[in-house]
């Protein structure tokens, strides 16, 4: 009998070994792949990509005003007025932005460039949320703006009037310091002060402002003019309410102080309208009335009275204009044109004249 020769079992496993490490490389690729592919979504880049795409693409800048970390901004505007700032500013330029971190450490910071002039930054760092393999996904952190507003508005108003920008109230931080002082100060009592113009300044406003008002002390508004430099400025605002209940009794002062002075009335008259502790009371009360022009009547013509202003509860002042006539027999009337402020002061239970001022 023949013997059988024995198989050699070298090839199968060598072959089986070949087959068991092509297998495992390929499944070792594929893994690699996966954990490559799942590495490259954690990469910075995209999160970049993303972040500019949300902030800074479609040239709106809500979203990034709203998202910044801080934002210069004056108490008279609010965010929307930062980003229809920067959709001027960039409006036909190109919007880029380019990383200008090392690298070696987590956060990184781009720059954004509105034709290669800085306006904007932002950083990324990587966040709690991973990849299916375990890799940080990288997350907005930080976003920074880079402009100033450069508007600004002057508003010159008498003291104690409010001012408002865009319907905010402006307090003394807005004060300049200027200061106009009135002719009316010059005829203040001691411890009164008369009309001082004071000057607000807005500053630091992304646009010029959308309203600007002044309301006196009682709440009205007043109407604003404005000059050629923008500065606006308010009128003084005089009192209806003290017109309606003293202008009689200054008239009668004013016409009885007149007639003293052409020697047609005693003293006495006038000196029933003057403060006995003033000075115009006994400059009136010396006042030679001997030389005056003869005449034989007359009378007020075209009285008008105006410019009612109160200084405090105890002290106004208005302006009184009339043609004091007098009748001359066998000449022509002279006519005395008058226009005087008078300054008034409480004495007892009635306003009496302290001073006064002729135009």
């Amino acid at each position: 009998m023949k013997k059988k020769k024995k198989r050699s079992i070298f090839y199968p496993v060598y072959f089986l070994l070949i087959a068991v490490f092509l297998i495992a490389l390929h499944i070792g690729l594929r893994y690699v792949r996966v954990i490559l592919a799942d590495y490259e979504t954690a990469q910075p880049q995209y999160e970049a990509e993303r972040v500019f795409q949300t902030y800074y693409a479609d040239g709106s800048f809500d979203r990034l005003v709203n998202a910044a970390a801080s934002v210069p901004l004056t108490p008279y505007e609010d965010k929307d007025a930062v980003a229809a700032y920067l959709r001027t500013y960039t409006a036909g330029k190109d919007i880029s932005y380019s990383s200008i971190s090392t690298g070696l450490d987590d956060v990184r910071k781009y720059i954004v460039k509105a034709d290669d002039v800085k306006f904007s930054a932002f950083t990324i760092r990587p966040g709690e949320k991973k990849t299916e393999k375990g890799f940080a996904l990288y997350e907005l952190d930080t976003i920074e703006l880079y402009c100033a507003g450069r508007e600004s508005v002057r508003i010159t108003v008498p003291k104690g009037d409010s001012v408002y920008v865009n319907g905010r109230l402006l307090g003394d931080e807005a004060l300049t310091g200027e200061r106009t002082e009135h002719e009316s100060c010059a005829h203040m009592s001691p411890g009164v002060e008369g009309i001082v113009f004071v000057t607000y300044a807005a500053d630091g406003l992304y646009l010029p402002p959308a309203s600007v008002e002044v309301r006196e002390p009682a709440g009205a508004e007043v109407p604003l003019t404005q000059d050629a430099d923008g500065t606006y400025s308010a009128p003084i605002v005089y009192s209806e309410s003290l017109r309606a209940e003293y202008s009689e009794y200054v008239v009668a002062a004013a016409q009885a102080l007149a007639a003293y002075m052409q020697n047609d009335a005693g003293f006495y008259r006038a000196a029933a309208y003057i403060d006995p502790n003033s000075e115009l009371y006994e400059n009136t009360r010396l006042t030679e009335t001997y030389f005056v022009i003869d005449h034989s009547s007359y009378e007020f013509q075209d009285v008008e009275t105006s410019e009612f202003y109160a200084y405090d509860p105890d002290t106004f002042s208005c302006r009184v204009t009339m043609i004091h006539v007098l009748h001359r027999i066998g000449s022509a009337d002279y006519r005395d044109y008058i226009d005087t402020t008078f300054y008034l002061r409480r004495v007892g239970e009635k306003y009496l004249m302290y001073d006064r001022l002729n135009h």
